[in-house]
């Protein structure tokens, strides 16, 4: 449940700081990229901004390690 997810204090952590997403879980990664991916849908440009912003960066480095 995405919408709800993106309500929590873990979401705006994980959205707004992308040195948390250093420490993020691969569920934590998924529901981060599904959440991005669905506002994106509703609001154009999220995916631009998370990109500049340095979020998905990020999260494609954070999976990276992962692996």
């Amino acid at each position: 449940d995405w919408p709800e997810w993106s309500k929590t204090e873990e979401f705006k952590e994980l959205f707004s700081n992308p040195q948390a997403v250093a420490k993020a879980t691969a569920l934590q990664l998924a529901q981060l990229l599904t959440a991005l991916i669905r506002k994106d849908r509703f609001c154009s440009g999220t995916m631009a901004c998370a990109c500049q912003d340095g979020l998905l960066p990020a999260i494609t480095q954070r999976a990276g390690m992962l692996l």
